[in-house]
């Protein structure tokens, strides 16, 4: 309906509809509509308002919008009510849009677009089910030193011949082994022994991770496949820091109990993957941070909620 609509409005403007756009090896999306070069358009059943479609759609989100798209969401229930009124609304967006692209300087996008990526052989469901054990079975192997994709493809090869040429079963190794390997930092001098992540070491650990994938499967977008992956769940990474203590990976290995101690973390994350291209912006951690606790309200555990008072008066601020 939106798509007959949208022809009979839009007859000077190119748009596309299930258009797969890929960020990693592992990661792709399929948008609605693609209005032009910038815009997208989500159309959004009842199944969105849902717990477990929250964070995927936000993840989402955001890293679309990290690659220099402007995302529309509108309701199924608006489509079929009045599609042409619909359409209208979104041809108003699409030329707003371009009225402030041609009147500002377009931001470099966060995460880098892949274009025509090589076809590989996808996750089959028995490796994806396994690579957890595995990645943590390659864990118990590793010392900092041999990190190597020598290395790597001889474990590899012992466990199952096929994540040998699977990148993407590698990615989502690698991005579980990193999650395995965050240290806290001991910071006497500030009193936060025990509350900061070593992300110095972390991102000591990320860069040899960027090496291996480059020389294991020869391929020039390798590094720029983890790093997106990375970018898009950065802000998630740092609200589990709050409510989990750590990755979900390792939780327990910090504890954050006030405003200073979060900003602390997420400016060291900065600090230290900012020349990666990879940042965290304090209104996402925000974001993902109040969505928690609006579970948490959900799920009525009142007493976890009166802990994070502090958290709230922070969201607040962004």
């Amino acid at each position: 309906m939106l798509a007959s609509a949208l022809d009979g409005l839009a007859k000077q403007i190119d748009y596309e509809s299930n258009r797969e756009i890929r960020l990693s090896r592992c990661i792709w999306y399929t948008p609605d509509f693609i209005i032009g070069k910038r815009l997208i358009v989500e159309v959004d059943g009842g199944i969105h308002d849902l717990d477990y479609r929250r964070t995927p759609d936000r993840i989402r989100q955001r890293a679309l919008e990290n690659m220099g798209y402007s995302v529309y969401r509108i309701r199924n229930k608006q489509v079929e009510g009045s599609p042409f009124d619909v359409a209208g609304k979104i041809v108003d967006r699409y030329y707003q849009l371009m009225e402030v692209e041609s009147e500002k300087k377009t931001l470099s996008p966060k995460i880098r677009k892949i274009y025509n990526p090589a076809r590989l052989e996808p996750l089959s469901k028995d490796l994806e089910r396994l690579v957890p054990a595995w990645t943590r079975a390659l864990n118990s192997k590793l010392t900092f030193e041999n990190w190597s994709a020598s290395y790597f493809q001889k474990i590899l090869s012992e466990f199952d011949m096929r994540l040998v040429t699977n990148q993407c079963a590698v990615e989502r190794m690698i991005l579980y082994l990193l999650g395995l390997n965050v240290l806290d930092k001991q910071d006497a001098e500030k009193n936060h022994a025990g509350k900061m992540i070593d992300f110095e070491s972390f991102h000591s650990f990320f860069e040899r991770a960027l090496a291996i994938l480059s020389e294991m499967f020869a391929d020039q977008f390798a590094d720029i496949y983890l790093k997106n992956s990375f970018n898009i769940t950065a802000p998630n990474f740092i609200k589990n820091l709050v409510f989990v203590g750590g990755p979900r990976a390792k939780p327990g290995i910090i504890s954050i109990k006030d405003a200073d101690t979060l900003e602390s973390n997420i400016e060291s994350f900065n600090r230290n993957f900012s020349e990666e291209g990879i940042t965290v912006e304090k209104n996402d951690v925000a974001i993902e941070c109040r969505e928690e606790l609006e579970k948490l309200k959900r799920r009525t555990e009142y007493d976890k909620i009166s802990s994070y008072r502090w958290l709230s008066e922070w969201i607040d601020l962004y």
